[in-house]
Order: structure tokens, then sequence, then C-alpha cells
């Protein structure tokens, strides 16, 4: 594709949603929600997907990837101690099964202050 034509395209995409959110803010408003959630979903299979292929032991792609940290949005449950506390127990557990990321996690903590805890 030419640079033109894409140019051509995002100045006709944007025309064109101006003009639907001030005819038809509703619709708009909807439009908006559903690719919110479009993306949001998207974003969230991807990360999941990630996760579990690292967790399954493809550790290649840990230590190409270690220089970028992304996080899932958490998402309350309501039974938040409980489930904290299992994550945090997780988490404890892959940080002792590799040495790099618990030296990581010690300098980490070391530097804000926290000790480390007792396992």
């Amino acid at each position: 594709m030419k640079l033109g034509s894409l140019v051509v395209g995002g100045v006709a995409g944007a025309a064109m949603a101006l003009y639907v959110a001030r005819k038809r803010p509703g619709m708009a408003a909807a439009a908006s929600v559903a690719v919110n959630q479009l993306w949001s979903g998207a974003v969230r299979r991807s990360l999941s997907g990630m996760i579990k292929k690292n967790i399954s032991g493809d550790r290649s792609a840990v230590h190409e990837h270690d220089s970028r940290s992304t996080a899932a949005p958490r998402q309350d449950t309501g039974n938040s101690g409980a489930s904290d506390a299992q994550a945090w127990a997780q988490i404890a557990a892959l940080v002792s099964s590799d040495p790099a990321a618990k030296k990581e996690t010690e300098k980490i903590m070391s530097e804000a202050g926290a000790s480390p805890p007792l396992h």
C-alpha cells in the first residue's frame, strides 16, 4: 500500500468518525464501547497466551523479552484476601525457581528498602 493511500484513508476515517459523533452521538458512544471491549479482549488473550507459553517451559522467550515488562489488568473478584495470598505464593515460587529472577528481585527489594520474605 502506498503512503498516500494510507493518509487519505486516515483522513476519510477521521472525517466519518467526526460526522457520526456529531449527528448520532449515541451510535458513536456504542461503537466506542464495542471497539474498546474488542481490543481489551484481544490484549487479555494475547497476554494470557504469552504467560502460558512462558510458564510451560519456554525459557528462551522469557530471556529475550525480559527488558520489556507488561502487566495484565487486575480484575476485582471480591475475595481478594485468599486470591492475593495465592497469587503472592505463586509469584514467590516462580521467583525462587529461577536464580536470575531471584537475584533481580532481591536487588529491587533492597533498593526499595524492603526486606525479602523468609521462605
